[in-house]
């Protein structure tokens, strides 16, 4: 363990905090902070995110943001050149950097990739904590040569096994417009809208399927507004082809995505399809009937809603070789519900 990670363990074990505790209230997998503590920055998305985990961790343990940040990432750099003098850690970002060689062609290659590999270890780190899909096997499976949808679509045509089709993200939008503040900022600029539009537009033109939106959760398109959706909905109708997605998640349960479906549909005269045609485990036994009920509504009221079912039963993961830190359908009861209130768990 490094000293660094060692000295936010002590200060968040006096504290008498656990490493779930923070995990639940931030959303952050608790994997990344054992990492952090353990000082095993491999473990970790890389780029701004190792900055932004330590930083919510010491945010939830009621230490100095900034000065945590600062403190730790140096510790690190000074551990990482005493192991290896040949790598430099930015104590900014906590990646490193090699010394040596010809810095000329390493420069050039940062400068002209630097949006594109943001991009990417954004979407990495998303796609890994939703979906439980380890880091180290996308970077090492995943050729990434493109940056618009275009650029993703004629990659996945020069070697593709099965028919594949791809919907432009909204949370991939925001952050490739707005960087960082995509996930904090939810007011857009009349500028970003037409930026976002415009992408749109050009994705659709280069054949993606449709749009993938959200809202109610804590992803970039799950802040935005609903004026910023139905903008970027807009383009559709606009064109006159393409479908929504709409995933889960929503502040109103398994009836929030099908109203925004809905809405999406009716705006746009566009199909759309959401997350999820479900009955809750923990919910009244008659639910089912009230969203089929809701979803005839949206019918007759014009709209194209499509409730996405399962054709199996689905429930809490529990997996006793990887215990409960697996992915979870947001939309189904959490497996640490079984086990509140028991004395043993909640220590």
């Amino acid at each position: 363990m490094s000293s660094a990670g060692e000295n936010l363990k002590n200060e968040r074990e006096a504290r008498g905090i656990s490493l779930r505790e923070i995990s639940e209230h931030t959303k952050i997998s608790v994997r990344f902070f054992k990492a952090i503590e353990e000082g095993k920055m491999e473990l970790l998305p890389g780029g701004i995110f190792n900055k932004s985990f330590v930083r919510h961790y010491a945010a939830y343990i009621g230490l100095d943001e900034q000065q945590t940040v600062a403190e730790y990432f140096e510790e690190v750099r000074r551990e990482q050149e005493a192991a290896n003098p040949q790598v430099i850690a930015s104590p900014k970002e906590g990646m490193l950097r090699p010394t040596g060689g010809n810095l000329s062609l390493i420069f050039a290659a940062i400068v002209l990739g630097v949006i594109l590999l943001v991009g990417i270890a954004y979407a990495l780190y998303r796609f890994s904590d939703r979906e439980d899909v380890p880091l180290t096997a996308m970077r090492n499976g995943i050729d990434f040569s493109w940056e618009s949808i275009a650029e993703y679509m004629d990659a996945l045509g020069r070697k593709r096994g099965v028919n594949a089709g791809a919907l432009i993200g909204h949370s991939g939008l925001r952050r490739y417009v707005m960087g960082e503040e995509a996930s904090d900022r939810v007011e857009t600029t009349p500028e970003e809208i037409e930026a976002m539009k415009r992408l749109t537009r050009d994705g659709m033109l280069a054949g993606a399927l449709g749009f993938s939106t959200g809202s109610g959760n804590d992803s970039p398109c799950g802040i935005a507004t609903d004026e910023e959706r139905f903008a970027l909905a807009s383009v559709l109708g606009e064109l006159g082809t393409g479908i929504f997605q709409v995933s889960g998640g929503s502040t109103g349960g398994v009836f929030g995505p099908l109203h925004l479906a809905k809405e999406l549909s009716i705006r746009t005269g566009r199909p759309a399809i959401y997350n999820l045609m479900s009955q809750q485990l923990n919910a009244p036994p008659d639910q089912w009937k009230e969203h089929l009920g809701l979803l005839e509504e949206a019918f007759k009221a014009g709209a194209r809603a499509y409730g996405s079912c399962l054709s199996v039963t689905a429930g809490p993961i529990f997996n006793l070789r990887q215990g409960l830190d697996t992915a979870q359908d947001e939309d189904l009861i959490s497996p640490h519900i079984m086990f509140s209130g028991m004395p043993t768990w909640d220590s």
